[in-house]
């Protein structure tokens, strides 16, 4: 399987045996409907979360097995998914990619879990503006329009 989209390899050390790699779409935050703000965030980060057959737990558990790290970064204009293999496990790695682009599990559990974690947070940054504009991208969409 190859990483779909613009999906490339950054790095490959040969003294070390770790690729990274970084796949964008694009999508953003400033294309979250109106009333559904934080939208393109809360799916990003659900991407994580389980996809095919690995909940969230399998599919956390399958990447350390692999010795890999994945993120998202979610940004006004474009989602970055990105992380580091093995190349001797290169392939699973891009398995776990493509399955988590291609067949997310969204489970409701996940989803509420995740609400709960970024309304905590954004409790925490609430009192620092640099901090909150940061955290919301959307803050600055209603400027743009």
């Amino acid at each position: 399987m190859k990483l779909p989209l613009r999906a490339r390899v950054l790095i490959e050390e040969h003294a070390l045996p770790i690729g990274v790699y970084q796949t964008t779409l694009p999508v953003g935050a400033l294309l979250d409907p109106p009333g559904k703000e934080g939208l393109a965030y809360m799916t990003g980060k659900m991407l994580l979360k389980g996809a095919g057959e690995h909940d969230q737990a399998a599919f956390a558990d399958a990447l350390d097995y692999l010795g890999s790290s994945l993120g998202v970064a979610i940004g006004r204009d474009m989602t970055t998914i990105g992380g580091d293999a093995l190349t001797a496990k290169a392939g699973a790695f891009e398995e776990l990619v493509v399955a988590a682009l291609q067949s997310p599990r969204f489970e409701q559990a996940e989803l509420d879990k995740l609400a709960r974690q970024t309304v905590a947070e954004l409790a925490q940054v609430r009192d620092n503006d640099g901090a909150l504009a940061q955290r919301l991208p959307t803050l600055q969409k209603g400027v743009n329009r």
